[in-house]
């Protein structure tokens, strides 16, 4: 199956999973809060199936970011990811020979994909603010320039989170910053730094299986322990 034909299947399995909740929150009274928790946990299932494919096309997940010639972060997973989104064109304007704020690349802030960020930030939104992190550690399935696999899982994919929802941390969706994982913390409804949080009634996290799921509140010793793959 070619990659386009991978990436509409799953984006018509995700369209279907976020138009079935929609319609199942209708005459319940909290319906619209439940409606833009359905839509991000849509935006996180899109990834997810982009991470798949991804993984299936190079043979790993994509790294948290590519250095630069100056040995610091210049590229972001986001942009990586960008083919796998549907954005093909965005991806070709994007260019690699600059980091990710600069003078050509600054110009992209503004068309962040939907699947970016959670409609419940509608001014981060509209800024090109990303609310959708993967967390960072040698522990974890996002290191840092370096890549794993499925074959670097000794859990079960279904016990390991790959990547949480977070709002108000005012990065740019291209910026190559995401959630270390010594400073990971649950924190449902407050915006601070590094925690796991929404501005619906419960974060969203999804697994490396790509199930979806919230966090339960947990010591933050125990939350960190579900981000290691060994």
């Amino acid at each position: 199956m070619t990659e386009s034909y991978r990436w509409i299947y799953g984006i018509l399995g995700c369209i279907v999973f976020v138009a079935c909740g929609y319609f199942l929150t209708i005459g319940v009274q909290e319906s619209r809060d439940s409606a833009l928790k359905i839509t991000c946990n849509g935006n996180m299932c899109m990834l997810s199936v982009a991470m798949h494919n991804y993984h299936e096309a190079e043979g790993h997940f994509p790294p948290t970011y590519i250095l630069g010639p100056d040995g610091k972060p210049w590229h972001s997973w986001r942009v990586l990811l960008l083919p796998y989104v549907g954005q093909h064109e965005l991806y070709k304007r994007y260019r690699f020979d600059e980091p990710w704020n600069g003078p050509n690349n600054s110009l992209l802030t503004s068309e962040m994909p939907q699947c970016y960020a959670c409609p419940s930030h509608r001014e981060h939104r509209s800024q090109g603010m990303t609310n959708y992190f993967v967390v960072v550690g040698d522990e974890t399935m996002f290191p840092g320039a370096e890549t794993k696999n499925f074959k670097d899982c000794k859990k079960p994919t279904g016990q390991i989170i790959c990547m949480v929802e977070s709002n108000r941390q005012n990065i740019n969706w291209m910026e190559p910053r995401d959630i270390a994982l010594d400073d990971i913390q649950y924190n449902a409804n407050q915006a601070c730094p590094s925690c796991i949080s929404s501005d619906h009634k419960s974060p969203n996290v999804m697994y490396v299986d790509s199930t979806r799921s919230s966090v339960p509140i947990m010591a933050n010793t125990e939350l960190r322990e579900m981000f290691k793959i060994k």
